[in-house]
């Protein structure tokens, strides 16, 4: 959001002023501001670090889950609020008075959470309180006052907005006294987990009736009788209000699980995937490491990491003896050349919340098999992470020295010299556990994570929710009903199933165990026709390019021969379409066009490799199975592109061309510059429409 910027008010433009300049020219003492704000999308999670980050570990979990929606609230209505304050107490000077201190003391308290002064901070929403309440006060002596003028409906209208926006003033403040005062009982890492969760559950109904509060005061305001400059925040407070309200409430379900995610109940078994994204797979890469966390009382009581053979060699010995089911891999695998299906290929789909299954079945399966079986029997949820987390936590702590190996890691080199090290290095060398470095790396990455400053932390913090939002860390959870506030918060990597919108997701799973996926450049171009019946036509442009040579000859000793880390990407593409979809002509590609049905949607598939410095093209049009048809004259195309998990992220241009004669007429969605034709870096997934109609319509 801008910075709110001091603009000392001209004492000689009296005639162009309105009441609230005049009222502070007329109180010097007053600091006069102007302020110009605008509400970004991810502004909420920025709020959220500075609150958290004086808390241990355990407790910074915690206010992560419980707090997120209560600091997205604070700084998003304080900002409104201040643009408005100038427009809001327009009859009598005391009720001004109040009003606008209250408002600066918003401000304040405002300024004082984001620089983590929770002392001062609560202080200035208790007197912020204190000054809506005397305007409050104040407006109703002056409504008996003015009772008469009342009745004149443009003077009831500003009464209206000014009555109403004294409420959501009282009701923002509490909600910032309720937060403060809770972080304030919290400072420090001698807090029982236990009592912070359930101070937790105990305060979040409150909030969500201070919430229900605002959000009946904020529909009535009159945006008609606004400054031109005023009524545009207010409408898009309007607009940004309920999904707020939306994660809030998430937040609040959520709050009520923590007994539950945390353990306190009864002990948790969290299964963590580690999927290697420069080998790219459907929800992120191999799985070439798995972890087990065990919480208890809110606490970890145990965290480990092994290599994925350790399951998959034994459980594939016992399918070869007869002693376990032969489960034949799903296309385009080959049984040939991969054997029975295991664990370490279970992630194919790109649906995270479907995959999460199949991993949790083979593990369970698996584990039956394996050798001085160490792992638990129960699996209430997975986390699943990329190397590009790590990559990230290496930028906040730092190097890692790891004197056994004779190496040092950094966010720069971890993945070439991590692989380097898994395929050919000591361990492997000495016939021992190639993956033992990970578990070293785990404890360093432990001991610098909970050394942090405060500063560090909150870097982390936002790089774990960057991480979330762009699908490098995918949650899954077996209870139904934390499972469905993590598909409501987008954690899951679902793929969306809403029916007459129009979907493209582009998927690679790298076969063949060449590590080249991160040196892949691919971009996309989806040229979207829409014909005067309505019927849609895609053209969609694939173009890729392996940027790298053939890098990192190595002699693997359990191989017994020399390898490129670093060469051929065999790759197979998968174009997620929606269902019904008509393939009209493909070319490009190396085979044939395969066309199934997965997730709900209609696939096009093929090989699509490329060896070092090979650039190649394809090209494939489909029509859609629906048409658009308009209501009340009015046409609405809608478009969802999701992201690959693990991706770092594809070119996008997406150009969509309507019939003629016809104007558009407003368009929507998360992308930052809305038009017919836009562009930009897949980082997230993105939604997109507009409406169009005929020009003399």
């Amino acid at each position: 959001m801008k910075d709110i910027i001091p603009r000392k008010i001209d004492p000689l433009d009296h005639q162009k002023e309105s009441l609230g300049e005049k009222f502070r020219r007329n109180n010097p003492t007053e600091t006069p501001y102007a302020v110009d704000s605008v509400i970004y999308s991810h502004a909420k999670t920025h709020e959220l670090a500075d609150f958290i980050t004086k808390h241990n570990f355990i407790n910074k979990i915690v206010f992560n889950l419980g707090l997120f929606s209560i600091l997205i609230l604070s700084a998003t209505f304080i900002i409104i609020s201040l643009s408005i304050a100038s427009e809001i107490y327009r009859f009598k000077d005391s009720v001004m008075s109040s009003g606008y201190k209250g408002m600066r003391y918003l401000e304040l308290a405002k300024n004082n959470l984001s620089s983590f002064d929770l002392e001062k901070s609560s202080l200035y929403f208790k007197k912020s309180l204190e000054e809506f309440n005397n305007a409050d006060n104040k407006f109703s002596k002056a409504k008996l006052i003015t009772a008469p003028a009342s009745v004149i409906p443009f003077a009831s209208k500003y009464e209206k907005n000014a009555e109403n926006m004294i409420i959501i003033g009282k009701n923002i403040s509490k909600i910032g006294i309720e937060v403060t005062d809770f972080a304030r009982q919290n400072p420090n890492s001698k807090n029982d987990p236990k009592e912070t969760i359930y101070k937790i559950e105990s305060r979040l109904p409150q909030i969500m009736q201070e919430l229900d509060k605002i959000d009946i005061s904020l529909s009535k305001i009159d945006t008609n009788i606004l400054d031109n400059n005023i009524a545009p925040k207010v409408e898009k407070m309007k607009v940004v209000f309920p999904k707020i309200k939306k994660y809030v409430a998430l937040g609040n379900q959520l709050s009520l699980q923590l007994p539950t995610i945390t353990g306190l109940a009864q002990e948790k078994n969290y299964l963590l995937i580690f999927q290697n994204n420069n080998e790219m797979r459907g929800t992120g890469g191999f799985i070439g490491s798995f972890g087990i966390l065990k919480m208890k009382d809110a606490e970890i009581k145990d965290f480990y990491v092994d290599d994925i053979y350790k399951l998959d060699n034994p459980y594939s010995k016992a399918v070869a003896a007869g002693k376990a089911i032969y489960v034949a891999p799903p296309l385009p695998m080959n049984p040939a050349s991969t054997g029975n299906w295991a664990l370490r290929d279970s992630n194919l789909d790109p649906d995270f919340s479907k995959t999460a299954k199949n991993i949790i079945s083979f593990y369970k399966t698996e584990t039956k098999y394996a050798e001085n079986n160490k792992y638990p029997e129960r699996i209430d949820g997975i986390i699943s992470v990329t190397p590009t987390v790590l990559e990230k936590i290496l930028k906040i702590t730092g190097p890692i020295k790891l004197d056994d190996y004779g190496i040092t890691i950094n966010s720069g080199n971890l993945l070439e010299t991590l692989q380097i090290e898994v395929e050919a290095g000591k361990d492997k060398q000495d016939s021992k556990n190639p993956k033992t470095i990970l578990g070293n790396i785990k404890d360093k990455l432990v001991t610098k994570i909970s050394s942090l400053n405060t500063q560090e932390t909150k870097q982390l913090l936002f790089s774990m929710l960057e991480m979330i939002d762009e699908k490098h860390m995918l949650i899954y959870s077996t209870d139904n009903e934390i499972q469905k506030i993590a598909d409501a918060l987008n954690w899951t990597g679902k793929i969306d199933n809403k029916p007459n919108d129009d979907f493209l997701m582009v998927v690679n799973n790298n076969f063949g165990g060449g590590k080249s996926s991160l040196k892949v450049n691919e971009d996309l171009q989806q040229e979207i026709i829409i014909k005067e019946d309505g019927s849609i036509i895609k053209n969609l442009t694939i173009t890729r390019e392996h940027t790298s040579d053939y890098l990192y000859k190595y002699y693997d000793p359990w191989a017994k021969r020399e390898m490129w880390l670093v060469g051929i990407n065999k790759n197979y593409i998968k174009i997620y379409t929606p269902n019904g979809s008509r393939l009209i002509k493909a070319e490009g590609f190396e085979n044939k066009i395969d066309i199934y049905n997965e997730d709900g949607k209609t696939v096009f598939g093929s090989e699509f490799s490329l060896a070092p410095k090979e650039k190649k093209t394809a090209q494939i049009s489909y029509e859609l199975p629906f048409k658009i048809n308009p209501d009340n004259n009015i046409a609405k195309y809608s478009l969802i592109t999701q992201k690959q998990p693990g991706s770092l992220g594809s070119k996008l241009k997406t150009i969509i061309k309507i019939p003629d004669g016809m104007v558009t007429r407003s368009f929507g969605g998360n992308i930052e510059k809305k038009q017919e034709s836009f562009n930009g870096i897949l980082s997230t997934d993105l939604f997109f429409y507009l409406t169009y109609s005929n020009k003399n319509h």
